[in-house]
């Protein structure tokens, strides 16, 4: 039983890969990001999701310590929501993958250089 779980998991893995591609490739087909849609339906979630009690504080953390580490999850935020919201991935989904893209160099911030 499971390796028919593998299976399934490695087909939406290669679904999402093919998905991201493709809306990569729409960007480098038009050289252009639409701005206006990033100005309108994802910078809004962006800034309330940043605004949230728990993420409140370590956003405030890294940009006082780690500015680096703070611009760049912003923009892996940005990129994370883009790429769910083009392939059409429900609110909850899109939701948890720009947290997760706020939070996943969260823990590099306390290792000393």
């Amino acid at each position: 039983m499971m390796a028919g779980k593998v299976g399934n998991d490695m087909e939406i893995v290669r679904a999402a890969i093919a998905e991201i591609q493709a809306a990569f490739h729409e960007v480098y087909r038009t050289e252009m990001i639409r701005m206006d849609e990033v100005c309108t339906e994802v910078l809004p979630p962006i800034s309330e999701i940043s605004e949230h009690k728990a993420l409140k504080p370590i956003l405030h953390y890294l940009a006082q310590n780690d500015t680096y580490t703070y611009r760049h999850n912003i923009g892996v935020a940005i990129l994370a929501r883009m790429i769910v919201q083009a392939i059409g991935r429900e609110a909850e989904e899109r939701t948890e993958l720009t947290i997760a893209g706020f939070l996943h160099d969260v823990g590099k911030a306390g290792v000393p250089e």
